[in-house]
């Protein structure tokens, strides 16, 4: 079981499917774009060209690193072309061309039941990635309507020995014979030496076998052996005021490059299938473009601010900022590849594996402009031993968090300069009727003369360090020998851990044996009152078990590593908890459906009803199909 759940475990982090994503902060970005080499276990092959099969995929040189975080499954191909002068018949499916005129097709990995492995920012709608359901328009003819019908899902991907792979790939395109997959890796580049994670050894020797060709051989593809595997490099930076030295969310930020006739135009970048350009800026002001090896120019735009920065107050703001950020870790000034893009102007010349970092200072338009209000941008809690653990991202430097319960501060952390906090909360601070906690952020003014502000407060759920208690029914009565599965809520419907309630239905369950992230409880009534299973929160589960909770004085949340206090509770508070049984509405137990047992009669009554009707109407078809009687003389 716990290796199952490992493996569940581990899928989720590999395919995160709930909606809480966690932003890194600003930081050089590469991109690593290298082709899957196929195990073809199914092949499908109509008129001498590959159409429909199931395949495994595998990163066959160890290029994708786990440690750098999620590998996006991707296929590309090339969009098809119409030549309607090659024939009559060249605006149907079968007389279409594959032609690179119009660049590429990259699909990112369904996972069913209409999920995207991708996240939604990389599907925003100017990235080249798109799901196979949203494939652009094109023609069709009448016999075979659409022609792009293409279908794209993969199993549960990991690293086994190191290695990536996808034990299943399936895929139907029609008449596409010029397919690739693809494996997509972010990765942080190393300030220090310059060079871009991996190394260009690595590089070298990247996967070559992934293009599948319509020459087949006893109906198996034949990969083309060619490199194709893309690195792309930044630059990157970040935008902020020269005011405030705030950052500047929502910037429009694009990159450009000279075309073949000498004119700057916006850069495209056909080997990146999540490049974006422009670039909004996030929320500390961050912007990256992974780009080929070239000369690029950025260029700002905000309604309320300038650029370029007016010389004094360019001058102003560096000043500032070598008292504030002596170090550099905010903005870079004076570093070899880091360094204040002052105009457009500026050539930005990006070499292979070289990190490029350009950061901006725009002019606030309105006079005395005061900043705004901080803001959490992304939070993770978790439970380390019997604490609670909460990091996460702010969106202003060395801004102060503010951790409460019930109104009440308990811990505060100051964020670094990337905005960037951690910290454990004190169990001893946690109450036991607590089941949540708030966060806001303050903002420390980076200058005088800018008035401090705080945001809104968030609440995020308190994870137990114990569970004991009684199980109650939707009767609010105990149920003995019930089975309690402990499941992860970001994971449902497998059970991290199966327990069972003892004779007084009761459950002890110390830390060690907990998940350290959100969880409930699924109960199941022993069988002949098995029909029925119902869920609990550990609010339920609280409210449920208010009067055993204050008898023995047991704190879900600061238990004693000793577990003897959560051990079944004495004959005395027994009796208390029966007589003193909770009286909350049954709404609080949420049931789970389960097929009706046989005994329905009202169900069987409705079968019988319909088998009934089904042979009268069999006669009455028979009869109307007899030839008619002659009478007899």
């Amino acid at each position: 079981m716990k290796k199952l759940f490992l493996l569940l475990f581990l899928a989720v982090l590999f395919f995160p499917t709930s909606e809480r994503v966690f932003a890194q902060s600003v930081g050089e970005q590469n991109v690593i774009l290298s082709c899957l080499e196929p195990t073809n276990k199914d092949v499908s092959v109509m008129g001498g060209v590959l159409n429909d099969f199931t395949t495994g995929l595998v990163d066959q040189n160890s290029l994708f690193k786990e440690e750098n975080g999620p590998v996006y499954v991707l296929i590309s191909y090339p969009v098809p072309g119409f030549k309607a002068a090659d024939s009559k018949f060249a605006d149907t499916c079968e007389h279409r061309h594959n032609s690179n005129a119009e660049g590429q097709y990259w699909f990112c990995a369904d996972l069913g039941k209409g999920t995207s492995q991708c996240t939604p920012e990389m599907l925003k709608p100017n990235t080249e990635v798109m799901r196979p359901a949203d494939a652009p328009k094109e023609p069709s003819d009448k016999e075979e309507g659409s022609c792009l019908k293409t279908i794209f899902q993969i199993d549960q991907a990991s690293f086994e020995n190191g290695q990536f792979k996808v034990p299943n790939a399936k895929m139907y395109t029609l008449l596409h014979n010029s397919v690739k997959f693809w494996g997509l890796q972010f990765t942080q580049g190393t300030e220090e030496t310059g060079e871009s994670t991996p190394s260009a050894e690595s590089i070298s020797h990247a996967l070559k076998l992934a293009s599948f060709t319509s020459d087949t051989t006893a109906g198996v593809p034949v990969p083309a052996n060619s490199n194709c595997t893309a690195i792309s490099w930044d630059p990157y930076g970040r935008v902020i005021d020269s005011r405030t030295l705030e950052p500047i969310p929502d910037v429009v930020v694009s990159l450009k490059n000279a075309n073949k006739n000498s004119v700057l135009e916006l850069t495209r970048n056909v080997e990146n299938p999540v490049f974006r350009n422009p670039f909004y800026t996030n929320r500390q002001g961050g912007f990256n473009f992974a780009v080929t090896p070239g000369t690029y120019y950025l260029f700002p735009q905000h309604p309320d601010f300038t650029f370029p920065p007016e010389p004094t107050l360019l001058q102003k703001a560096l000043s500032a900022l070598s008292l504030f950020d002596p170090l550099e870790e905010y903005i870079q000034r004076t570093r070899p590849h880091g360094k204040i893009y002052k105009n457009s102007q500026e050539a930005i010349v990006e070499a292979a594996g070289l990190i490029e970092r350009r950061d901006l200072i725009l002019d606030p338009k309105t006079p005395n402009y005061q900043g705004w209000a901080p803001e959490l941008i992304s939070v993770q809690n978790s439970r380390q031993g019997i604490q609670q653990f909460v990091n996460g991202v702010v969106s202003h430097p060395k801004s102060i968090i503010h951790v409460a319960i019930a109104n009440k501060e308990i811990a505060q952390t100051t964020a670094n300069m990337e905005g960037e906090f951690q910290l454990l909360l004190p169990a001893s601070q946690i109450p036991s009727e607590a089941g949540e906690f708030t966060l806001a952020v303050e903002k420390v003014p980076l200058v005088s003369g800018i008035a401090p502000l705080t945001s809104a407060k968030q609440s995020f759920t308190l994870i137990p360090a114990a569970l004991a208690g009684f199980i109650f029914g939707a009767d609010q009565k105990i149920i003995p020998n019930a089975k309690v599965e402990i499941i992860i809520s970001s994971i449902g419907a497998f059970p991290y851990t199966t327990v069972y309630a003892d004779l007084n239905g009761f459950i002890s369950l110390p830390h060690q044996t907990l998940p350290v992230e959100e969880f409930y409880l699924q109960i199941t009534p022993p069988s002949p009152n098995s029909a029925t299973s119902f869920k609990l929160t550990i609010e339920e589960f609280k409210k449920l078990n208010r009067v055993y909770l204050k008898a023995t004085k047991v704190n879900l949340y600061n238990p004693t590593l000793n577990t003897k206090k959560l051990a079944a509770p004495g004959a005395k508070v027994i009796q208390q908890v029966k007589t003193e049984a909770p009286v909350l509405p049954t709404a609080i137990l949420t049931p789970t459906p389960a097929p009706l047992p046989i005994t329905n009669w009202l169900v069987i009554g409705s079968l019988l009803l319909a088998a009934l009707l089904l042979v009268v109407a069999f006669f009455l078809k028979r009869r109307q199909q007899l030839p008619p009687q002659t009478p007899t003389p």
